[in-house]
């Protein structure tokens, strides 16, 4: 552009975005057509003579949203929120934002399978105060801790659930792990567990949080609630195992783990879970980053919520 035009250019766009002239004064005072006003205008955007910032402070999570779904190829949506200046804050800012985005997507007739977890809980607690939301069933989605934690163990977080949502509960009448798949096998045909895990095929949503299988990590349920043993989780390590999505675990590339281990989990198979038509998965701190990388990977996610820092720590690790 030779400097002529770029001097007009920049004319144009002083009268027109800091005095506030409209196309037709502008003519006049150029001695222009309003055509030839309108171009340059627009002339003055293409050719960066004029820049626009909007001034949100959401821009940035839609950067880091935009991104999330595209690494891992998302059906779904991403949902990011800030992080607070505790792991609890952060936790409440992502219950928040869950049930907002719940109030919109979910059917009075909504079959709603539901893990377990502080996460989990958080959501069950936002419930509380959200008066628009109904849906027809709330299925226990793993076998009980045991821990009798109100933020942990599944069977306490489906009646919360069920009471909040207007929907039946069903619980899961079963420990989350076994000692050997002889009891497995056992317990899995009996008449009522048997029901239970048949109304996971026909689940229209699911409401999980991704879980640390770190023994030593201080956010893994399953190892505070000693069900899984340092030996065991030694074998599960050893497998590669980074996630825990309802009792699957998954390795940092999203398979799935099938040692002997993870067979003894009493809960939804990664085949019943691949026929869910939405799987929403959650989870909140950098400390999940392996874990959400792991569970992204598995592709049974369609929707996840994640606060600011997991997710550029996610992006940051992949």
């Amino acid at each position: 552009m030779d400097e002529t035009r770029r001097k007009l250019l920049v004319t144009v766009a002083h009268m027109h975005y800091i005095q506030g002239l409209t196309q037709k004064e502008i003519a006049a005072r150029l001695e222009l057509t309003c055509s030839n006003v309108s171009r340059l205008i627009r002339q003055c955007t293409e050719q960066g003579v004029v820049e626009f910032r909007i001034n949100d402070p959401s821009a940035k999570t839609l950067g880091l949203e935009q991104q999330i779904l595209t690494a891992f190829r998302l059906r779904g949506d991403c949902v990011i929120v800030p992080t607070g200046t505790t792991l609890m804050q952060s936790k409440a800012e992502l219950a928040t934002a869950v049930v907002k985005y719940l109030s919109e997507h979910l059917k009075e007739n909504t079959r709603l399978g539901v893990g377990w977890g502080t996460t989990v809980h958080a959501i069950g607690q936002a419930l509380k105060s959200a008066d628009n939301i109904k849906v027809a069933d709330v299925v226990q989605l793993v076998g009980c801790i045991g821990m009798h934690d109100t933020d942990t163990d599944g069977d306490i977080i489906v009646r919360e659930f069920a009471r909040y949502l207007s929907a039946r509960p069903h619980i899961l009448a079963a420990p989350f792990f076994v000692q050997s798949m002889v009891l497995k096998t056992m317990l899995v045909s009996e008449p009522h567990i048997a029901r239970h895990i048949a109304r996971f095929d026909a689940l229209d949503a699911v409401l999980a949080g991704f879980g640390s299988t770190t023994g030593a990590s201080s956010l893994s349920a399953i190892f505070k609630s000693g069900l899984i043993s340092d030996p065991e989780s030694k074998a599960l390590k050893e497998a590669g195992s980074a996630g825990d999505l309802c009792g699957l675990q998954f390795t940092r590339t999203g398979r799935l783990v099938q040692n002997a281990v993870a067979a003894r989990v009493i809960g939804i198979s990664r085949a019943q879970m691949a026929k869910v038509p939405r799987v929403y998965g959650m989870a909140v701190g950098p400390a999940k980053v392996d874990a959400t990388i792991a569970c992204l990977r598995s592709g049974l996610v369609h929707t996840v919520f994640l606060d600011e820092a997991l997710a550029q720590a996610v992006l940051s690790a992949i």
